[in-house]
């Protein structure tokens, strides 16, 4: 709804890890060790590999594949036109978050003096 502000840290979730992932209907969490949390109502993809197009199932955005994550340490933060932002963590698996709705709120980061809403 309101795109990722180029004034946002990435580099705060660098080197951060997921310690918890909780998983309801329409609603995802993903918290790590610093205190940080990301909450999602809006489309996102894990996958493994650096190219999304060969590496990804573009048809499976289901919560179980966030388990993936727990234990795993963000290696890199990147945001593509306010729209969209990938963690790439440990053995090369990565999220890409999507602001997929024009109308509502699609995620939020919270924690450490962060309250940031896209």
């Amino acid at each position: 709804m309101y795109g990722i502000p180029l004034s946002f840290n990435n580099k705060i979730l660098i080197s951060d890890s997921v310690c918890q992932v909780c998983v309801g209907i329409n609603d995802y969490h993903i918290n790590f060790e610093s205190g940080l949390s990301i909450t999602m109502q809006c489309k996102f993809q894990v996958g493994q590999g650096n190219d999304t197009k060969d590496n990804i199932d573009l048809t499976d955005t289901s919560g179980v594949n966030l388990f993936k994550l727990v234990g795993l340490r963000v290696k890199k933060c990147e945001v593509f036109n306010k729209a969209k932002m990938r963690l790439s963590f440990e053995n090369d698996v990565f999220i890409e978050i999507f602001d997929s709705n024009a109308d509502f709120e699609s995620f939020s980061i919270v924690g450490a003096g962060i309250n940031l809403i896209v």
